[in-house]
């Protein structure tokens, strides 16, 4: 008998599955356009308007909506950078042609090629290597490794990302250059789970482009080293940046008598607070709809009011929330404040355990500081992922018992 997880993974199951998805959206759509419409002209003609009619344009818009998530799922899974099972038993990197001759090819079709030279990459270790092109564009060119889980129900999630600047030069094969970048321990490697597909990839940009991309395996082997993790590399890239002439934009610090001060947006997103906004607006009309109009029970009206205040909440947060953070010998103290509203809370130094960065989405990258009893606190969000270093190498600076606590 096929496994829940094999059945999802069945050609036959996934048709199936796009096809009921077909039938619910185009079914829901038009059995909510029946029924709403049919409401909406018997009130016009001051007619009575049956609770039970507004009920199923409801339940059938939702089937709408759920047939439409269903078919962008499978979509999505159609694209999916999935590996065929194993057949090197002690070598799951031996999955593709291009692996097994110790290269990777450029997965946006171009002649550029990544030579490896060691295989696989090593969590705990380095992936290394070389670049070969016959005719590279022009420069400056930009390395970054990128690990992503591909989740069927949205975009992929970063997981973790570095970068470093390229230099191609001119050799018997047309431009090479040097890749080597260290990988954290504890990252997922290249395969297949069951929330999502772990794929680790080497990209070149030149200026705002992405002009080849290497699809690259990465594996813990006898050669890892448990000891180089996220943090420890995370750390120590901060304390290089410190030592550089980088300069953040999105950061304003300002030295204080106890440490320092440091002011960030809480992440200006102006496309998602439009998003938000339109979101809002579109709940709040149902509820006016459902309350004035239909004369409908307190709870349709209840909740798209109640969503439609979240949405319009998270709209104003993302235009004009800021968070402030003043640090001392004791800890930090987090302000985050949005109009009239402001909160502030306190991280203690002797209860910081870590820092963590990570990805928001469009938003760009967040730092939190993790306390004792799995508590969090957000100290800076919509950065980009050097800033955020920078930022916590500050924060362990400016207090000096986290130099030595923090690992």
């Amino acid at each position: 008998m096929l496994s829940s997880e094999s059945n999802r993974q069945h050609p036959r199951f996934n048709l199936l599955l796009f096809v009921i998805g077909i039938v619910f959206m185009f079914g829901g759509f038009g059995l909510a356009g029946l029924f709403g419409i049919g409401s909406l002209i018997s009130y016009a003609n001051n007619g009575p308007v049956s609770a039970l009619a507004i009920g199923l344009a409801v339940l059938a818009a939702a089937a709408c909506v759920a047939g439409v998530v269903t078919i962008t799922r499978q979509v999505q899974r159609l694209g999916s950078r999935e590996l065929p099972p194993s057949t090197h038993p002690g070598e799951p990197w031996l999955l593709r042609e291009d692996w097994e001759q110790h290269y990777a090819r450029d997965e946006r079709g171009g002649t550029a090629v990544f030579r490896m030279s060691g295989m696989p990459g090593v969590l705990g270790g380095r992936l290394r290597g070389c670049i070969e092109w016959l005719v590279p564009p022009p420069g400056p060119h930009r390395l970054l490794l990128t690990c992503k889980k591909h989740i069927t129900k949205q975009g992929p999630d970063l997981l973790w990302c570095d970068e470093a600047p390229a230099a191609f030069h001119s050799d018997a094969v047309g431009a090479s250059a040097e890749v080597d970048f260290e990988i954290p321990f504890d990252a997922p490697p290249t395969g297949n789970t069951r929330t999502g597909d772990i794929t680790w990839d080497v990209t070149v940009a030149s200026g705002e482009q992405y002009v080849a991309g290497f699809y690259v395996p990465v594996y813990q082997t006898e050669a890892s080293n448990p000891a180089r993790t996220k943090e420890v590399l995370e750390r120590e890239a901060g304390a290089r940046l410190l030592q550089s002439s980088f300069e953040p934009v999105r950061i304003q610090r300002s030295p204080t008598a106890t440490g320092g001060a440091y002011r960030t947006h809480a992440g200006k997103d102006r496309k998602s607070a439009w998003s938000a906004l339109v979101v809002a607006l579109f709940f709040g009309a149902g509820a006016l709809l459902f309350q004035a109009g239909f004369h409908a029970p307190v709870l349709p009206f209840a909740i798209c009011g109640g969503l439609s205040l979240i949405a319009f909440w998270s709209a104003i947060w993302l235009m004009f929330g800021k968070l402030s953070t003043e640090t001392s010998s004791d800890g930090l103290r987090v302000r985050s404040s949005c109009l009239v509203y402001s909160r502030t809370r306190e991280a203690p130094a002797g209860e910081i355990t870590r820092f963590e960065i990570d990805y928001g989405g469009s938003s760009g990258f967040r730092l939190h500081v993790w306390l004792k009893g799995n508590r969090r606190v957000t100290c800076a969000t919509g950065l980009e992922k050097p800033e955020a270093l920078w930022m916590a190498a500050w924060i362990r600076r400016d207090v000096p018992s986290l130099r030595p606590a923090t690992r």
